[in-house]
């Protein structure tokens, strides 16, 4: 399990970037909505999905990252620079919080569901499960109650 922020703050691919964030409540939606902007990147980002290859990551690109109250999940839809989707990223996590800067975080369980514009769907466990046999019945027990 690893901390992640929604800021990204040590993330060298992004190093020009705009970073947003704000509780919402409403019937729909409780809960804090963050804006990364991507300025400027090192590379882009291009990930598989079953035989389609998809851009993630390039300059004018957007992630906004939905952080639902009670929720054991962080939902990120990922927009090119035309704010097309190009991807939904559900990680399922143990939980989420904000830090002292008010920053969300969550402890990523390394099982994610990713869907195409498309509405395909694929699911992965990242494979940081591997190693350790206590961490892993600790992580598996973790992904259980999630």
């Amino acid at each position: 399990m690893k901390r992640k922020f929604a800021d990204r703050p040590g993330w060298k691919r992004v190093p020009q970037r705009r970073f947003y964030s704000e509780y919402l409540q409403s019937a729909e939606f409780t809960g804090y909505v963050t804006a990364f902007l991507m300025d400027a990147i090192t590379a882009p980002l291009v990930v598989e999905f079953k035989d389609q290859q998809f851009c993630i990551v390039d300059k004018g690109f957007t992630w906004l990252q939905y952080f639902s109250a009670d929720a054991h999940y962080v939902v990120t839809a990922m927009f090119d620079a035309e704010d097309e989707i190009v991807q939904w990223y559900i990680d399922i996590c143990k939980q989420w919080g904000l830090d002292k800067r008010w920053i969300p975080w969550y402890d990523d369980l390394y099982l994610d569901i990713a869907i195409a514009p498309s509405g395909e769907t694929k699911y992965q466990e990242n494979g940081h499960l591997n190693g350790d046999t206590g961490r892993q019945a600790s992580a598996l027990d973790e992904k259980d109650s999630a």
